[in-house]
């Protein structure tokens, strides 16, 4: 039976160390470059390392090479897999500035691509920069947007113009996007241009910007379109009295989803008007022959979102006729009817008042159509001049015009001035008896709803330069316009000054002069009356500003580490050292890290590499002080090498019997698979054993009980660059008891030990058929095992 059991385990230890191999995690490549920021014309080094589940694996990486997209940009020169240590080396020369990747392969290792950026050395070398603001625009919103063309270097750090500058700008499509200034100039010792474009259709189109010599820059620029755009008719009165000659109205609003929208062009409406009696042609608006049949047109002009005409009808005449328009752009025919009705009636009775869709221009707006009743509804003509004043709830929003109705006429048009955000409450009342209160339909931004945008219109700032800076508000994808005269607070900065200045009502997009006093960035703040924004105000020099210090994001301790130094600009380009710079160190504990006093970046260089030595794990700060810039601290953390190691073994077993034990290593709580493990037994016989660690950092050991009182395993584990670590347990032998099997059926006192049933049955009478078959199974996919047929 005992010769039973030990084959059991045998099998379950292969089975399992089989299924541990092909279930391993991935071992995969991670880089780090030095220096981070390369320079064209120098070269650099890429540190290549093993991670497994996102962690560092202190692996050795054999056969491993390299090779670049475009050795034209970079190119590897040396590739060294034996320095010491388990990190690789890749040499590369950078020839020219730009963007490429690095290829890296291995045994055993997927292939990664490594994206690598060489920097520019020489800033007299200029490029354009391009910016429009603001950044989203849709068909219905903005007219026009501003577009600026800045001169920068190789990295794209802004530059001032050495002479005169011309910049050409164009569009990909006119029928989108067409440029107001299609050549403009970048004055001597200036660093940018602004001009604007008009917004004509919807889709996408690209903003080009090109001068000779220079990189051309280009910019997409979307125009939203939703839906397609509509025409509704309106005609009023809807009876006409046609005692005498009358007028009647038409209307055409230009909408988008049944909301009114600001035409981009000019947009002819077909007007005809038509009974079954009467066919003969007439003028609009003439002396009619004997018909009442009409033909015309008139225009939604550019920029509103109405067209008005009026039509004459025919005294002594009653019938039902048909309003008809059409229109090309959008393609739209639409039918209205009204009637007439041969009244003799003259009276100042009943005001009508039918409103229109109103939209939230800031201009003035035709609001609807004010006409007399009687009290049966009947149409009738003024008897004398009546004059009418019409309040508004909101006189901010919404200001209407006194309305004059002529002696002799029966209706007339009502307009008013409207503002650019709608308020919560919108009602309009005529100061005439018995007259109903009027609740209009209103489109456009709540006030609670805009929020207030602030951005430089140039992409980049240098120190000491004056540069513009755009306000606005915004409702989603609108920009309604400022909705009264408001004054503008900015907050005190030592870094930028904006002059102060009135933001007038309607205005869409408000410029501000601004200046950079000097080199830094500050937050600011931005207020008009109840909107306000913060932005971070960010001007930049040429001149050295940061000093960057980069090391290994896992430092083992008991092993040497390269750190970098290198010098930057405000941009975070690298810059040339135009003297020798000595950078000092001051560590907080000088017990973890063996670090130089200073280092020094030569005159012509841009960075410095030097080693340091992890003596114990912990966390410490590193100071970094040069002459002339803030000191830079930085968090260094030391990690310990040493494994971590249980045992879990049963706490007593019964006599001579056969048990297992499973050692766990690990680090920093990450399983660690391939660990070297030698057991030490005393007071029983290894039937089988785990020579390392699986993928789950586990080894097994299974022991036949030889002694009467107690046994003691001990394993001795090592491997790769981890520290040696060793562990002992000890096992107590109940020698008192007559069956030899009675551990089995017993529950062990042991937290770390538990000898387990599956529905009261033994799991070993389950587990070997099925580890034989899986074992199988995996074999035969490994093609260590054929089936005869």
């Amino acid at each position: 039976m005992k010769a039973g059991l030990v084959l059991v385990f045998a099998i379950v230890i292969s089975v399992f160390s089989t299924l541990e191999y092909a279930l391993a995690a991935e071992m995969e490549f991670d880089t780090r470059f030095i220096p981070p920021k390369i320079v064209e014309g120098s070269e650099a080094k890429i540190l290549v390392y093993t991670t497994q589940d996102g962690n560092v694996f202190p692996k050795k990486i054999d056969n491993l090479r390299a090779v670049s997209l475009d050795a034209s940009i970079v190119k590897v020169t040396d590739v060294n897999s034996n320095t010491g240590s388990f990190v690789s080396e890749i040499t590369v020369k950078a020839y020219k500035a730009g963007k490429t990747t690095i290829t890296l392969v291995a045994p055993g290792f997927s292939p990664i691509e490594v994206p690598i950026e060489i920097f520019g050395n020489k800033f007299s070398q200029t490029q354009l920069l391009i910016k429009t603001t603001p950044e989203e625009y849709s068909l219905d919103g903005l007219t026009k947007g501003y577009v600026s063309v800045q001169l920068a270097d190789e990295d794209g750090f802004p530059v001032l113009a050495k002479q005169d500058t011309i910049v050409s700008l164009s569009s990909s499509d006119n029928n989108i996007i067409s440029i107001l200034q299609p050549e403009v100039i970048i004055k001597e010792g200036q660093n940018h241009v602004i001009t604007q474009f008009e917004i004509i259709g919807s889709g996408d189109a690209d903003i080009y910007a090109s001068s000779l010599g220079m990189k051309p820059k280009s910019i997409e620029i979307n125009i939203d379109d939703e839906e397609d755009l509509d025409i509704a008719l309106h005609v009023f009165p809807k009876t006409i009295n046609t005692h005498t000659a009358s007028k009647g109205h038409i209307i055409a609003q230009l909408e988008r989803g049944g909301q009114p929208v600001i035409a981009k062009e000019n947009i002819r409406v077909d007007l005809r008007i038509t009974n079954d009696d009467y066919t003969t042609k007439t003028n609009l608006s003439d002396d009619l022959y004997n018909s009442i049949k009409t033909v015309g047109y008139f225009e939604i002009k550019k920029g509103m979102y109405w067209g008005y005409t009026t039509f004459t009808t025919l005294s002594g005449i009653e019938d039902t006729y048909n309003i008809s328009i059409s229109a090309k752009k959008p393609l739209v025919v639409k039918t209205e009817t009204f009637d007439t009705k041969n009244l003799e009636l003259f009276d100042e009775k009943i005001v009508k008042i039918e409103t229109l869709p109103i939209l939230a221009t800031g201009e003035r707006e035709l609001i609807g159509i004010m006409y007399l009743e009687d009290e049966g509804g009947n149409p009738i003509k003024a008897s004398k001049d009546i004059h009418v004043l019409i309040d508004s709830a909101d006189e901010t929003f919404l200001q209407v015009e006194s309305v004059v109705l002529r002696k002799g006429d029966g209706s007339v048009p009502i307009y008013a001035k409207v503002g650019t955000s709608v308020p919560e409450k919108i009602e309009i009342f005529p100061r005439i008896e018995e007259a109903d209160i009027i609740t209009p339909t209103v489109f456009g931004p709540n006030k609670k709803s805009l929020d207030l945008k602030v951005e430089p219109l140039i992409d980049k700032i240098i120190s000491g330069s004056k540069f513009p800076i755009a306000l606005y508000l915004i409702d989603g994808d609108d920009v309604p316009g400022f909705p009264e005269n408001s004054e503008l607070f900015v907050s005190p900065s030592e870094y930028v000054s904006v002059e102060k200045r009135t933001i007038n009502k309607g205005e869409k997009i408000a410029i501000i002069n601004a200046e950079s006093l000097k080199e830094g960035d500050d937050d600011v703040q931005f207020k008009i009356k109840n909107y306000a924004e913060t932005i971070n105000i960010d001007s930049v020099s040429s001149s050295i500003s940061e000093v960057e210090l980069v090391h290994s994001d896992v430092i083992f301790s008991g092993t040497n580490d390269v750190f970098s130094v290198q010098i930057l600009n405000d941009a975070g380009s690298p810059v040339f050292a135009s003297k020798d710079i000595e950078i000092q160190f001051v560590l907080k504990d000088e017990s973890l890290l063996e670090i130089p006093d200073s280092v020094t970046i030569n005159k012509g260089e841009y960075y410095s590499l030097f080693d340091v030595a992890a003596k114990a794990s912990g966390e410490t700060e590193l100071s970094v002080l040069t002459d002339g810039l803030p000191i830079e601290t930085y968090d260094i953390e030391i990690t310990s090498l040493e494994p971590t190691l249980e045992l879990a073994v049963p706490s007593i077993i019964e006599g001579e019997e056969s048990f297992s034990a499973t050692l766990k290593v690990t680090h920093d709580n990450n399983p660690l698979s391939d660990m070297s493990v030698k057991w030490n037994v005393e007071g029983g016989l290894v039937t089988n054993a785990s020579p390392t660690t699986g993928s789950t950092g586990e080894a097994l050991l299974f022991v036949l009980g030889q002694s009467k009182t107690n046994i003691k395993i001990s394993a001795d584990v090592s491997g790769s660059w981890y520290s040696p670590v060793s562990i002992t347990k000890t096992v107590k032998v109940n020698s008192t008891s007559d069956s030899e099997f009675m551990a089995f059926g017993e529950e062990s006192e042991s937290s770390e030990y538990t000898q387990f049933e599956i529905f009261g049955f033994d799991p070993v009478l389950i587990l070997v058929p099925a580890a034989i078959g899986i074992g199988g199974f995996m074999l035969k996919k490994k093609g260590m095992l054929q089936i005869r047929q």
